[in-house]
Formats: C-alpha cells, structure tokens, sequence
C-alpha cells in the first residue's frame, strides 16, 4: 500500500484532528506550511509538515525532567565553589587607582 504524501485541506484537517476551517486559520498565519496549486484555487499539505506541526512542542518526561535539573544543580554547585576559590585567593587590599 502506497502512503498518501500531499493532502488537501479537509484530508489534512482530518489528519491533524482539528476542522478545516481552524487547519486554515493555522495555514493563513504561517504556524503550518502549505502549497498552492498553479491555478490558486487549492491548498495542499505535505505529510512531513503535517508530522512536523503535530509533534512541533516535544513535553519531556519526567525523568529528563529530574535528570537536566540535577545536571543544572551540579553546575551551579561547580560555579558556586570556583566563585569562592576566586574570591578568597584575592587579597584584602582595596583596589588602587593609578594617577594618570
């Protein structure tokens, strides 16, 4: 069985799972790419876009979550103790101007 590459409007639509009407909206304000047929009067829609539009906000699970903060947690941690070996290696004396 061949897959359907390039759908119209009401195909796309049913596609996506969303009205015609909201697909065209969505196309009108170039949140989904589209093509125009030579005559202008027809839209068409390549299943890669439409594969593209629907899955356009990836929502991580809660592992990665947890993992990328205790990764941020570490970091901060590393900044912190170089900040306090910085600020104690400089001397107590106060900065100095030099007289131009």
């Amino acid at each position: 069985m061949v897959e359907k590459k390039v759908f119209t409007v009401k195909e796309a639509a049913e596609w996506l799972g969303m009205t015609p009407g909201s697909l065209r909206v969505a196309a009108c304000r170039h949140r989904i790419p589209y093509y125009k047929a030579k005559h202008g009067l027809r839209n068409y829609f390549k299943l890669e876009d439409l594969e593209a539009y629907a899955l356009a906000t990836r929502v991580p699970s809660a592992e990665e979550v947890r993992s990328k903060a205790e990764m941020r947690s570490l970091n901060n941690s590393h900044k912190s103790q170089q900040h306090e070996t910085r600020n104690n290696n400089e001397s107590d004396e106060p900065y100095t101007t030099a007289k131009v």
